[in-house]
């Protein structure tokens, strides 16, 4: 668990990211040109699965474990309306009882922005129940992609605002120079496909084990955070994964994980 050092910069930004989400609920990157898919043959194909304002996108062949969920709906800034908030349930839903799924990477299709936050248009339209409701809703969503089995990482690359910049926040890292990782205009999606490449070499079960660890022991003393953690190893020790593990270090080799 203590050699999981993607998940770690969770850890250190985690009390600020609470404090901003209930001081500052608008904050924007810089904005940058669209990504110039550069990676090629090596990314794999893609397969698409859902289609509308919010899309999963599985990658395949040695990328096979990472899904993409990207938000497209250019017309708006991927503003938040009812329709989209539903794909946004669906997809987290979806990725959530894939156990294929080893790492979900959160991006948008629309150059120059993230998320524009909630749609102002189609909030007017509503009554004062409705939008409360709506904000319910909203805020269940972000909670049901913090509580993902697995790691998730944000591509930033433009503007988040309000609930866009809470979607972001309930990733467990970002890149975009905003916390994580600061790169280059354009170079946020190459960096995030690095971070979930490395972890989808990890085994399926240690890569669960480690987000519930440090879910765990964030929010505990360090007694009973390292009881947690101990508590998630414990759940490992018989796997045929961690058996294989260790035998591909000892014959220094790439190991093959089933997720047993």
């Amino acid at each position: 668990m203590r050699g999981f050092p993607a998940l770690i910069g969770r850890s250190i930004f985690r009390s600020s990211s609470h404090d901003l989400r209930s001081t500052h609920p608008t904050a924007t990157v810089a904005a940058a040109p669209p990504l110039l898919r550069r990676i090629g043959s090596r990314r794999g194909l893609i397969i698409q699965t859902l289609s509308g304002p919010v899309r999963i996108e599985r990658l395949s062949d040695s990328d096979s474990g990472i899904i993409e969920l990207k938000l497209d709906r250019p017309e708006a800034k991927n503003a938040i309306g009812k329709e989209m908030l539903r794909g946004l349930q669906n997809a987290i839903e979806t990725i959530g009882n894939d156990s294929s799924a080893n790492v979900v990477v959160v991006s948008s299709s629309v150059p120059k922005v993230f998320c524009a936050g909630a749609d102002l248009k189609e909030r007017k339209l509503m009554s004062a129940s409705e939008v409360q409701q709506f904000v319910n809703s909203l805020r269940s969503t972000f909670s049901s992609l913090e509580a993902l089995s697995v790691p998730t990482v944000a591509v930033i690359e433009g503007a988040a605002l309000g609930g866009g910049l809470e979607m972001a926040l309930s990733c467990d890292l970002r890149v975009c120079g905003l916390v994580n990782y600061c790169v280059p205009a354009g170079e946020a999606h190459h960096k995030a496909l690095q971070i979930a490449r490395d972890i989808n070499q990890k085994g399926p079960l240690a890569i669960r084990m480690a987000k519930q660890a440090i879910n765990k022991g964030l929010e505990v003393d360090m007694p009973s955070a390292l009881d947690a953690e101990e508590e998630c190893y414990d759940q490992l020790l018989e796997t045929q994964d961690r058996l294989e593990g260790l035998a591909a270090f000892a014959e220094k080799r790439k190991p093959s994980y089933l997720g047993k």
